[in-house]
């Protein structure tokens, strides 16, 4: 695994205001640097020492293939971590490992990010399955990855197989989960930080309120891939579409993975 420089890598900045204390003091110290990196004007971002973990939220540098690893989603944001999440799923003993090393990044276009950083936190269909498989999929006991692979689709297309109501509620309760739990994370941060600059306080009180706002707001739950516009029966429909269409693709997987493995030189060879 690496860090970055250059252009965030991330399509919001609410992460910037969750660093460790001597980060979060260079990020604010300069209001026009400040102003200028929140719109991801030039950050750094790694570890100063290599160290392992369970989970990488960065596309990596290099991947053991030796055995079976899940594919991702080929749509929408948050891929990364859908698939370093599934991959710890299916190889339970799984680690990642992350570099005191950096690959720059320069993005095609400026694009704003505060915006949607000081909005509430709506997280994309890629990351409500890859929080669904931390937090609430119970422990798998079979062996075999590709049989790990085959009953992760299962519990999908169980999500997806509930009523209309039940399919809102999950949304819902998911929802409101993720806000308060920022909320709780950026609380801490801020009683914390009683000498951070006033323009860092502020933007943090702004995102506070935001999500205070959406829990109680009682609107659609609706994920960041879906129209602002979405209803209760639109977004029931969409989780319904997705969670089967990724299904799919995990249990034709394993089957896929093996005919490359067996056939990839042929198959190279003839392009």
């Amino acid at each position: 695994m690496h860090g970055t420089t250059g252009s965030s890598r991330t399509e919001s900045g609410t992460w910037l205001y969750q660093i460790a204390a001597d980060g979060r003091e260079d990020f604010a110290r300069d209001r026009d640097s400040y102003l200028r990196n929140i719109e991801a004007g030039s950050l750094w971002y790694g570890f100063q020492q290599a160290r392992v973990a369970t989970i990488g939220y960065f596309t990596p540098f290099t991947l053991d293939n030796s055995v079976l690893l899940p594919c991702t989603n080929p749509v929408g944001r948050g891929e990364d971590a859908l698939f370093s999440t599934v991959t710890r799923l299916i190889h339970p003993q799984a680690l990642v490992m992350e570099l005191p090393v950096v690959i720059g990044h320069v993005q095609e276009a400026a694009r704003k990010r505060s915006a949607r950083t000081q909005s509430a936190h709506t997280p994309r269909f890629n990351h409500f399955v890859s929080d669904y498989v931390q937090r609430q999929l119970p422990d798998f006991l079979a062996a075999d990855p590709a049989q790990r692979l085959s009953l992760l689709a299962c519990h999908l297309r169980d999500i997806a197989g509930a009523g209309e109501s039940a399919r809102v509620r999950h949304l819902q309760e998911y929802l409101s989960f993720a806000r308060a739990d920022l909320i709780e994370r950026l609380q801490q941060q801020f009683e914390s930080a009683s000498d951070a600059p006033v323009h860092w306080q502020a933007d943090v009180r702004t995102i506070i309120e935001a999500n205070g706002r959406a829990l109680l707001a009682g609107a659609a739950p609706r994920l960041g891939d879906w129209p602002d516009t979405a209803t209760d029966a639109d977004v029931s429909a969409a989780l319904r579409s997705e969670l089967g269409q990724l299904a799919a693709g995990y249990e034709a997987w394993p089957a896929l993975w093996s005919h490359a493995r067996d056939e990839g030189e042929r198959l190279l060879s003839g392009l």
